[in-house]
Parts: C-alpha cells; sequence; structure tokens
C-alpha cells in the first residue's frame, strides 16, 4: 500500500492538483495530511474538493488555529493579512461554516497503525504544538522527538523535507506542497510504501503564473509572498568544496553557482591565492590533509559556515578519507563514491586485477621489482593521479627504473592511439546505470576536444563495472578501443575534469548525487546525442588593488 504524506498546502491548489496527478501514477491510494490546508493564497476552496474523494486522515495546523482567531476577533483579519496574506481573509469568504467547524475541530496530533506501522502525525513537533524542528536541528533535538511506540513520526510547518532515521524508526517532514522554502514554482511530498517500510521525499515542478498574478493583485504590499514563489530553487544551505584550487574542484564551484541549490558555496584548499576566490563565495585556507590538525580545521569551517554537505575535490582527500573510512565529519555527509569503487580505482594494479578476475578485457599489468613485460611498454605510478611520472619503458631505460621506481606498475601499451575515450559513470541508489562516452584528444594531459560518441560495446562494459563495484555516485574510466574491445587502463573514482562539459550537455552527476543524498527522486536520464564536441579552454582573472576584478 503506498500512501502519500501532504503538509503545508496553503490554499495552493495548482500546487496541489500538480500532486494529485502524480499520486494517480505513482498508485497512491490513502492521504496523511499533516495541517495547514488554509493560509497565504486563496483557494482553499479548491484545495478541500481536490481532497474531497480520497481515503485520508487530517490533523490541524497553526494557520487553522490562525483561522478560528479570524473568526473569533474579525479585528485581527487585517493583522494576519498584513504578515501571511489573504489566505485566512479568502477561507472565511469561501468556505461554509460546517467546513471551517471541520477544520478549526481537527486534532493537533494523531497516532495510527497502517497495515503494522504505528504512525504519528503532527504538526510541529511532538514536544509542542507549534514547535520548529528542520533538517539541522541539533541530534538532541532531533531524538528527543522520538518515542517507544511509533516507527514513523510525520511532521511539517518548517517548509523544509528531511528524512531522520535512528535504529530503525523515522521522523521526516514532506516539505511543503504550496509552499516550499527551497524554490519557486515546486511542491514538495513522501510516499510511504508499507510493504517495505521506505518512505522516500518526492519534488516535482508545476506552474505558478496563475497565483503568481492573484499575489500581485491582492497582496502586493505583503513582497514575501511574491518573493517565496519566484525564489531559485535551493537544495542545501551551504556546501563546502575542498581542493577548490584545482581545475575539478573550480568546475564544481561553477556548476553549483549555475544551478543555484545552495546559498553560499564555500571553497577550502591549502593555498590562498587561486583562481577559485572568483567562483566561490568564501575560500579557506586549510593545512595539507594527513596533517595533525587537518580534521580539526575543516570542522571549524563546517561550524563557522554552518555546512550541510562537503565535496572532497583533493584526491589524497580521497584516499585519506576511504583509508580513515570516514564518510562524515561531524554528521556532515562527504559526497564520494563508495569505498570499494574507491579502494579499486585508486589502486591500478587492483583494478587490472579487477577487470581479470571479471573476464574483462584488462591491460597486462606487473610491479616493476616483480616482473617485466614486453617492450616497449608504460612505467606509471601505481598508486598515482593522472599522467604523472608515466613513460615509455625500453630495455636501455629498463634498469634504471627498476633501480629508482622499483613500486611502479609496468603496464601494456594500448593501440591504436587515436582510440583513447574517457566516460562518465553514475549509478543510483536504486541501481540504474547512467553513462556518458567521450572519444577524446589530449593536450598537456589534459582533455582538451572530445566528442560524444555511442558505441554499445563500450556501454555494455561500463555497465558491467559499475555493477561489480556496486557503485554508489560518480566515477570516470578511461580506455582505450582495441582489437580485443574496449581496454580499461584507469577508473577515477572521482568527479571528473570533463565534469562541467558534462554537465552542460545533461550528463549532471554531480547534482544527481546530491540530489540524492537528500533523498530525492532524480529526473529520468534520456542519454545524450552523438557528435556533441566540447573544447577545452582557459580563463585568466585579473585582481585589482581597488576590488576591480578582470575576467577573459
Amino acid at each position: 500500500m503506498k500512501i502519500a504524506i501532504l503538509s503545508d498546502i496553503h490554499g495552493n491548489y495548482l500546487a496541489l492538483e500538480a500532486v494529485i496527478k502524480e499520486l494517480k501514477k505513482e498508485g497512491v491510494t490513502k492521504l496523511l495530511i499533516l495541517g495547514d490546508c488554509v493560509g497565504y493564497y486563496y483557494h482553499p476552496e479548491k484545495v478541500l474538493n481536490l481532497l474531497d474523494s480520497w481515503d485520508k486522515e487530517m490533523i490541524k495546523g497553526n494557520h487553522e488555529d490562525m483561522l478560528k482567531i479570524a473568526i473569533d476577533y474579525p479585528e485581527q483579519i487585517e493583522v494576519i493579512r498584513k504578515k501571511y496574506g489573504s489566505g485566512i481573509k479568502f477561507a472565511i469568504q469561501k468556505l461554509n461554516k460546517e467546513i471551517i467547524e471541520d477544520l478549526i475541530n481537527l486534532p493537533n496530533k494523531k497516532n495510527l497503525e497502517i497495515n503494522g506501522i504505528k504512525i504519528k502525525l503532527v504538526h510541529g513537533s511532538p514536544l509542542g504544538e507549534n514547535g520548529y524542528i528542520y533538517p539541522d536541528s541539533s541530534k538532541e533535538d532531533l531524538d528527543n522527538c522520538f518515542d517507544s511506540e511509533n516507527d514513523f513520526i510525520f511532521l511539517g510547518h518548517t517548509h523544509h523535507p528531511f528524512i531522520y532515521e535512528k535504529n530503525g524508526k523515522f521522523i521526516a517532514n514532506p516539505g511543503s506542497i504550496g509552499q516550499p522554502r527551497q524554490g519557486g514554482q515546486i511542491s514538495q511530498f513522501g510516499i510511504l510504501d508499507t510493504e517495505n517500510k521506505k518512505f522516500e521525499l518526492k519534488e516535482i515542478d508545476y506552474d505558478a503564473s496563475e497565483i503568481i498574478e492573484e499575489v500581485k493583485k491582492e497582496d502586493s504590499d505583503v513582497p514575501y509572498l511574491y518573493q517565496v514563489l519566484t525564489r531559485e530553487k535551493k537544495i542545501f544551505k551551504n556546501i563546502l568544496v575542498t581542493g577548490c584550487g584545482g581545475d575539478i574542484g573550480q568546475s564544481i564551484g561553477k556548476i553549483l553557482k549555475s544551478e543555484r541549490i545552495c546559498k553560499k558555496i564555500i571553497g577550502c584548499d591549502i593555498n590562498k591565492d587561486h583562481a577559485g576566490i572568483f567562483i566561490f563565495d568564501k575560500c579557506e585556507v586549510v593545512p595539507k590533509v594527513g596533517a595533525e590538525n587537518y580534521l580539526e580545521e575543516i570542522k571549524k569551517i563546517i561550524k563557522k559556515h554552518k555546512i550541510e554537505v562537503i565535496i572532497p575535490m583533493s584526491e589524497p582527500e580521497l584516499r585519506y578519507y576511504n583509508n580513515k573510512n570516514i564518510s562524515e565529519i561531524d554528521s556532515v555527509p562527504l559526497i564520494m563514491a563508495n569505498s570499494k569503487s574507491m579502494e579499486i580505482g585508486f589502486d591500478k594494479l587492483k583494478t587490472a586485477e579487477f577487470l581479470k578476475e571479471r573476464k574483462l578485457p584488462y591491460p597486462k599489468t606487473v610491479i616493476v621489482g616483480e616482473k617485466e613485460l614486453e617492450f616497449p611498454c608504460i612505467i606509471k605510478n601505481r598508486f598515482g593521479a593522472g599522467k604523472k611520472g608515466l613513460d615509455i619503458v625500453t630495455e636501455e631505460n629498463l634498469e634504471f627504473y627498476k633501480k629508482t621506481k622499483p613500486d611502479f606498475i609496468f603496464q601494456e601499451i594500448l593501440k591504436p592511439d587515436n582510440e583513447e575515450y574517457t566516460c562518465g559513470v553514475y549509478r543510483t541508489k536504486k541501481g540504474e546505470v547512467r553513462t556518458i562516452i567521450f572519444k577524446r584528444r589530449l593536450l598537456g594531459g589534459f582533455t582538451n576536444y572530445a566528442e560524444v560518441i555511442d558505441n554499445q560495446e563500450i556501454k555494455e562494459v561500463l555497465e558491467k563495472v559499475a555493477n561489480e563495484l556496486n557503485l554508489e555516485g560518480s566515477i570516470n574510466i578511461q580506455l582505450r578501443l582495441t582489437k580485443k574491445g574496449p581496454v580499461i587502463f584507469e577508473i577515477n573514482p572521482r568527479f571528473s575534469s570533463t565534469v562541467l562539459f558534462r554537465h552542460l550537455i545533461g550528463f549532471k552527476d554531480l547534482i544527481w548525487q546530491l540530489k540524492e543524498a537528500k533523498r530525492l527522486e532524480l529526473e529520468k536520464y534520456k542519454g545524450l546525442e552523438k557528435g556533441t564536441k566540447i573544447y577545452k579552454g582557459f580563463s585568466e582573472y585579473v585582481l585589482f588593488d581597488n576590488g576591480e576584478v578582470i575576467k577573459t
């Protein structure tokens, strides 16, 4: 059985209408409504008509209490309007007395048992009817909301969606149908599947232009109502990007800035002089990863800037976090690939052995100090990043490398040179594998030109690797198309240097991973049009003493 949890509709029938259509597609058969059907906007009668035919359980919110105050004390109607708009006034005008009585006499909390699942409904907080419980409320405040009886406690009031789990029990806010705080012209709700006891947050877009025009007409002197319907969509408050001075870190910053999914984008790096200062809202300096005070400095940044999520871009940091089994810092999650993907990807010998064991084409790879390959071959750092340390080995320089780099690896040269590919791979929490394949040309170790291609053989290899790694999140795979098929020579368990290009043409792996961190539903991925070309350029910044900036 699928149950929808709705809250804070606030007379916005257009948003509710869009949600109802979605609920029917999802096969929802019952509604749990957490209060505030009225207030702010102007069509409570249409809202209640849309809800009328559904099997539902309802409680009241603070705006239903406000409705009672306005009826008992008419002089308060204008006071309420100046703060909240004309929603309460319109409810009094448009709803008959019986319906108003039903609304104001609803309970302010309710306990239910559905298919063996015990549920409590409250509008604000289990500890107080008009209390505020936010996604970033303290762990103590969240823990205090639990009780010994209920499996799920659903609450609304803040218009901020979240899920908090402890010992198999959940506190959840589905967000607001009629007035989400994360952006205008979106509507939020949740669906509980009683068969698997799984609750998911949902979000859809809708056209609010009609209500926006009504706001201009009815409440032009209450600017908040217009602003909340037209604000940019934001999923997070503040995000921290480490390694913000590097090219990938700056690409991540540009994506976050263009998407406007957070209030502030904070960066940190071991240096203070880098182009990230022109992209991020604030850049902090931190010690090198592994330094005694490294984690403490990161924690200070989290506290100072109220960070909600961290995106580590420095490869040494990713290795450090994986080796130390760190997935969050001070309860702030790290956005990175799963541990198995990092363990395999950060070790080029393990990468080759992983492919061999799964009967996938692989490059012959041995440790320099142990075995030799046919010459010429490649020598590369087993644990290194990019092209640093890579060279061609011949019989003439073999002894030199055996003496100077015994811990490096020899790897066969894959031919032909003009068949090199860089591939983005994202695997969702539901196990769907999304891919993008670029045939590329390198300049100075970076992709300076690439073209989207459609190759089923490569796609099948990418999907198999993602599933065998049980991938969670995003990785980048580099390969060459040889006579024996697509041969992977590197798995980079991080966002790629092409992450911005990919984002611009629809492969939005950074945004997908951030949304899944918030348990939001992802939009469908249709693949990309082959033949699309990308070109790597450069920007220059000049900063004058007076603060003026020139960007080329």
